[in-house]
């Protein structure tokens, strides 16, 4: 199987920044915000108010089938990476306008490259 040569370097980019800036402790304090609607330790199909971000980094947009999302979730066209997670934690509505989350997002960007980071270390089994 071929992979275009972009992906392949962004996985390598991603995998570079995880392994300078990735700190489990501060990452784990960051998804607090994240926690009270988002499990992260258990299989996908668990979910709370919102949907399990476990596995989430590869996955479309939406498609996680234990979990009813907002009509603008389901019509995203993209599959998450590290940087349109960012984008979306950053300003959920700018990113995906009518998503039904009722979150805010996060200004710090070092906060979310910690959120981000965390939840790449959380990948499906």
């Amino acid at each position: 199987m071929k992979f275009p040569l972009f992906l392949i370097l962004n996985f390598l980019c991603f995998i570079g920044a995880q392994a300078e800036s990735c700190d489990a402790e501060t990452g784990v304090l960051a998804f607090k915000v994240c926690q009270s609607c988002h499990t992260i330790k258990q299989k996908s199909s668990a979910t709370l108010q919102g949907p399990s971000l476990r596995g989430l980094l590869g996955r479309k947009v939406g498609s996680l089938a234990s979990f009813s999302y907002s009509p603008a979730m389901q019509a995203a066209d993209f599959v998450w990476t590290s940087e349109n997670l960012n984008d979306f934690i950053h300003n959920p509505t700018a990113a995906i306008p009518w998503n039904g989350m009722p979150f805010g997002g996060i200004e710090v960007a070092e906060t979310r490259a910690e959120i981000v980071c965390y939840i790449a270390g959380f990948r499906e089994e």
